[in-house]
């Protein structure tokens, strides 16, 4: 669960450099009708971390 309003496919992992990976987010399909956010992030072991909005 990244948050109360979501889950993803994938909470954490590594994957090698030069490569990519499919992350899913499903919002909560019972959420009331509304403006809602949440912050994921892309942590790196060589500082490069990155928050999305």
């Amino acid at each position: 669960m990244i948050s109360k309003l979501a889950t993803s496919s994938t909470n954490s992992g590594t994957i090698a450099p030069n490569s990519n990976m499919t992350l899913t987010v499903t919002v909560d399909r019972d959420l009331a009708i509304g403006d809602y956010s949440t912050i994921l992030s892309l942590d790196t072991d060589y500082d490069y971390n990155e928050k999305y909005n």
